[in-house]
């Protein structure tokens, strides 16, 4: 391939990538004068690649993530998602924001020979006061937490994407994916379950979906209304 057309194309992915980049960042906004804490992971070898969530003081949020894909492929739409935040989930967010000093500083373990898990940046913005840190793994518990509550959240988001494909292309699939959610609810593996309870209440009333499918959405929707009493 002559060079200049390699350059071109490279120049045509940059692009793209960043227009998709530039759409998750736009997500970011928060109300004026609202703290925002906002949570990226960057991890190229799953699916999704790159996904971000921000949640303001006052429980507005939104989730952004851009599906992977292989080199030389055009990237897929991003999923985009706002929510209003459990109110204890957004209490527990910047109360750790705090102890962890508004994110400045290194957290990462770095020098030690740790597997890779994806980039992770935490961002803390106040007005004026704008902090951020990147990192991989960390040994630092409140740290780890927080990771684990953003992860949760995006385990559930991607979950309800996979939901919607699914009442759109493949209902025989709905079931199982369900019943995965159910599993991962019982073990504590989701976060901000009413989040999604509009693609959960559409599979409860949707007719031409298994009658064990639609039961999974209506448990797993009474368990959503409880959580956030």
């Amino acid at each position: 391939m002559p060079m200049k057309l390699r350059l071109l194309l490279l120049a045509v992915l940059l692009l793209t990538n960043c227009f998709l980049f530039s759409q998750c960042s736009r997500q970011e906004e928060p109300a004026e004068g609202a703290p925002l804490v906002t949570f990226e992971l960057d991890w190229r070898a799953v699916d999704p690649q790159f996904y971000t969530i921000s949640i303001d003081s006052a429980g507005r949020a939104s989730y952004c993530s851009e599906p992977r894909t292989e080199a030389g492929e055009t990237p897929g739409d991003p999923y985009l998602l706002k929510f209003t935040a459990d109110p204890r989930d957004t209490a527990e967010i910047f109360r750790f924001a705090e102890q962890l000093n508004y994110f400045e500083g290194k957290f990462d373990n770095l020098g030690k020979k740790v597997a890779q898990t994806g980039i992770k940046t935490l961002r803390y913005r106040d007005g004026k006061k704008q902090n951020s840190t990147d990192y991989n793994a960390s040994t630092n518990p409140k740290l780890n937490q927080i990771t684990s509550l953003f992860q949760r959240m995006s385990s559930t988001f991607e979950l309800a994407r996979t939901l919607q494909n699914e009442l759109r292309y493949d209902k025989l699939g709905l079931d199982e994916t369900l019943k995965r959610m159910e599993e991962l609810q019982r073990s504590g593996q989701l976060a901000e379950l009413q989040a999604v309870a509009p693609t959960l209440s559409q599979i409860a009333d949707d007719s031409t979906v298994m009658g064990v499918a639609r039961q999974r959405a209506r448990r797993l929707l009474s368990v959503s209304t409880v959580a956030t009493k």
